[in-house]
């Protein structure tokens, strides 16, 4: 009867042994799969704020979008002021010429009569 008892034995310390073995397997199975929900949680997470940081970044595009096209419209209004100044004085400048030119035919024609009514 011992003999049967040690063979008994033997047989539980073997299907104990597997089952340990098949409880370590199902461990790191287990392990793997938490692993992978925390992976697929934090790539959920990143992807729920993805359009939360696209939509801030484009939102912050169009604020330097708006920017831009006041200091373009600024540099415009400067450079049609600057074209306004230049034109007059341009202007200026020709009838300050036109102003003496006139001023010496003038000058010419009162000569001429001069001498017209000296002779």
């Amino acid at each position: 009867m011992s003999q049967k008892y040690l063979i008994r034995i033997a047989e539980l310390e073997r299907l104990l042994s597997e089952q340990g073995e098949a409880l370590r397997q199902k461990d790191q199975k287990l392990s793997q799969v938490e692993e992978t929900e925390a992976f697929l949680r934090s790539v959920l997470t990143h992807a729920e704020e993805k359009p939360e940081e696209d939509a801030r970044e484009v939102e912050h595009l169009w604020a330097q979008i708006e920017k831009l096209r006041l200091e373009v419209e600024r540099v415009e209004t400067q450079l049609n002021t600057a074209n306004i100044c230049h034109c007059i004085t341009s202007e200026c400048y020709s009838l300050s010429l036109f102003r003496e030119y006139i001023s010496a035919v003038f000058r010419g024609i009162q000569r001429y009569l001069r001498r017209g009514n000296e002779q």
